[in-house]
């Protein structure tokens, strides 16, 4: 009886093997196995894809049944990742299923639901009880997205603006320069901005995004009072052509190759479009439409990334030039002209368990109005930065007591701006910070620190605390409380337009307290597989920097005091063919200046959406809807008069998988060819995301894609 049970425990020689980060659930590509015996130990090449097989090397196999067979453990690790070490299968059953690894980032906040070993097999990822929300590139371009402005739209929680063709988001009622935007793991926020324009990163480049609601000083440092936008890198062997309403032409290349031990990664992408599109006119009777002029755009960007076990580099460069239309019925501006170059380097290596990033960083902008030369202007900034993390060197674990785990992290950088006329500013900085998490059971405790230096900010210290307990399976809870500042950037500075530089002194902005209930319910029936997300939300900012868009006689400010209350939650069904989802948010946001209580420009009280996915055979068809309430646009009471009104925006998409026959044959690269038509705004409805900058009515899109079968 027990020979046939140890030829089981001795025949499993590959494996499905899934690589996620275990803080946001979104896949991994480029990490690396490693398998440990005492007979043999052998390092694998970087994997191209975030799930693959993997085999064990036939030095490592026992040919007959031995109760000596040595054990085999499997480690998993990736640059800027602890490694993870696991006991090699011993089932039958393990071939045919996935083991899923969750990698946790170097000095990261372990946001894993507690009870839940990070180690799972069935392709069941760690709970997360925090709101989040996660989709592939690969997903969201058979949904209907061709750009990564589309895949962020596709997102629960995202409130996208856009004024003259940049892409910015707000998470959790925040400005843009208040959302961290990172691609694995290196931040793409301009320092002279604040924010990272999302409409120059090629769809093709990227793999998921993954948005985390509310501040995180310690994992992504200042600036992050809003949320995180987490970017990682794309899919192999991608060939993207589409077309699209208002001229929209754009083409997408992504090539990913396995050389020995490193993983070269590289994507080009080429979008233009007009833009002109017409809308009804509100101040010119005797024209009831008006037509946009000279809203054109053209961007060019590439993208290249190289990672080995121990090291990685990421460049990003991007050509943009626009048109830059003025606000409705003003068309003075018709003939102006927008160019912005940016340069973005960063590496990160890990040297006997430290983990250290260093980045370059550059963006030049030139605006020319050819009616009006004395409002040409331009500004160009450079910023570097280096950065130093680590876990501490001991670990300390009883069975009655729990485990206790210390990390660590500081770093220094300095950005310059030279800008027109006599607009300077050098700026330096410094931090240091640290987390301590102790666990037991179904209990888990952090805390930690971060202390930012900043030249004109001082020092300003930012504490979080969290709290998160497993109470079954499938239910967990969190409460969390952190801070977070940001210090004024070159945005705040002269952020009013593009024609005017006008310098006020401003303050950093502070987050005294961000608070957070959140609880997390999953289930899998033979109905399918349930989830509900649910978050009780509060934020206090001290000298929030507020601009109100829309009043050209305002610039940038100090507010006394900003006040968020807000309610979050999201309910999901998955079974075999369809998937349906719904989110809502309830947001309370008001200013408060000595006596005066007025609404936060630009968040709507109320905003909600949802979608429904059907996939049969070869056709995938998705139905979306997202509702945003009205919205104060400037400084004055809740009155109709400073409302943008209530929109609700309706999107349809049909993907269909074209048969490949003779292409497959002589490329022998492509597995999936796949034509897509997408319905943007199906019901035409005219709505602004800025006052006074009309968004276009109905569009379309058709894009022919080609995709490696291996993509994530």
């Amino acid at each position: 009886m027990s020979l046939p049970l140890l030829a089981l425990v001795i025949t499993v020689d590959s494996l499905r093997l899934c690589v996620t980060d275990a803080t946001t659930g979104a896949p991994l590509l480029g990490a690396t196995t490693r398998i440990d015996s005492a007979a043999v130990s052998t390092q694998s090449s970087p994997m191209t894809t975030a799930c693959g097989m993997i085999h064990r090397p036939a030095a490592a196999r026992t040919s007959a049944p031995s109760r000596q067979a040595p054990p085999h453990d499997l480690v998993v690790q990736r640059v800027g990742y602890r490694p993870q070490r696991v006991a090699w299968p011993t089932t039958a059953r393990a071939e045919r299923e996935t083991l899923t690894v969750a990698l946790m980032p170097v000095g990261a906040r372990d946001t894993r639901a507690v009870g839940l070993a990070p180690i799972t097999v069935r392709g069941e990822a760690p709970a997360i009880a925090r709101m989040t929300a996660e989709r592939s590139a690969a997903d969201a371009r058979r949904l209907g997205a061709t750009t990564t402005h589309d895949l962020v739209a596709q997102l629960p929680y995202t409130n996208l603006r856009s004024a003259r063709g940049e892409t910015n988001l707000s998470l959790r009622a925040s400005r843009r320069e208040q959302v961290v935007v990172t691609l694995d793991g290196l931040p793409l926020n301009d320092p002279a901005t604040g924010v990272a324009d999302l409409s120059d990163l090629p769809l093709a480049a990227l793999g998921s995004a993954t948005v985390t609601l509310g501040a995180d000083p310690l994992g992504a440092g200042n600036g992050a009072s809003g949320g995180v936008l987490a970017l990682t890198a794309g899919a192999p062997r991608v060939v993207s052509l589409g077309v699209g309403a208002f001229g929209q032409r754009q083409a997408e290349l992504a090539l990913r190759q396995s050389m020995g031990a490193l993983l070269v990664n590289s994507a080009l992408m080429h979008r233009t479009a007009t833009n002109d599109f017409s809308v009804a006119s509100s101040v010119e009777p005797a024209a009831p439409t008006t037509r946009r002029v000279n809203n054109d755009e053209t961007i060019t960007a590439a993208t290249v990334g190289l990672m080995a076990s121990r090291w990685q580099l990421t460049g990003l460069l991007s050509h943009t030039t626009r048109g830059m239309v003025g606000p409705l019925n003003v068309h003075a501006y018709d003939a102006d002209r927008s160019v912005v170059n940016r340069a973005l380097l960063r590496a990160q290596a890990v040297l006997d368990g430290i983990t250290v990033q260093g980045g370059l960083r550059t963006m030049g902008l030139s605006y020319r109005d050819p009616a009006r030369p004395e409002w040409n202007s331009a500004a160009t900034s450079q910023a570097a930065d280096l950065d130093v993390r680590g876990t501490a060197p001991w670990h300390r674990e009883t069975p009655t007591r729990g485990a206790l785990d210390l990390t660590w992290r500081a770093g220094v950088g300095a950005d310059a701006l030279r800008g027109s006329g006599a607009i300077a500013q050098d700026r330096a900085r410094a931090f240091v910070a640290t987390n301590a998490a102790w666990h037991r059971r179904q209990t888990r405790l952090e805390s930690g620190v971060r202390f930012d230096a900043i030249t004109q900010a001082g020092v300003r210290p930012s504490l979080s605390f969290a709290l998160d307990q497993q109470w079954t399976p499938g239910f967990s809870s969190s409460a969390r409380v952190t801070q977070a500042f940001r210090a004024p950037t070159l945005y705040d500075l002269y952020g009013a337009s593009p024609q005017r530089l006008t310098i006020t002194p401003l303050r950093a902005e502070r987050v005294r307290g961000d608070l957070e209930l959140a609880s997390q319910w999953r289930r899998q029936t033979a109905l399918g597989r349930w989830q509900v997300d649910a978050a009780l939300v509060a934020r206090e900012t001290h000298n929030a920097i507020v601009w109100f868009p829309g009043n050209f006689g305002w610039s940038p400010a100090n507010v006394g005091a900003e006040q968020l209350r807000g309610v979050e939650a999201r309910a999901s069904h998955a079974h075999r063919w369809s998937t349906v989802s719904a989110w809502v948010t309830r947001y309370d946001a008001m200013l408060r200046t000595d006596a005066l209580r007025i609404p936060t420009p630009y968040v709507p009280r109320l905003a909600a959406g949802g979608e429904w996915i059907a996939q049969q055979r070869t056709a995938v068809i998705r139905l979306g809807a997202r509702y945003l309430g009205d919205r104060p646009y400037t400084a004055g009471p809740r009155d109709a008069a400073y409302r943008l009104p209530a929109v609700t925006l309706i999107s349809a998409a049909l993907s269909h998988a074209l048969p490949l026959g003779a292409l497959r044959r002589h490329l022998g690269v492509f597995d999936d060819a796949r034509i897509t038509w997408a319905l943007d705004n199906a019901t035409n409805v005219a709505w602004q995301s800025v006052r006074g900058f009309p968004a276009p009515g109905r569009s379309w899109s058709v894009r022919i894609t080609l995709q490696d079968p291996s993509s994530p």
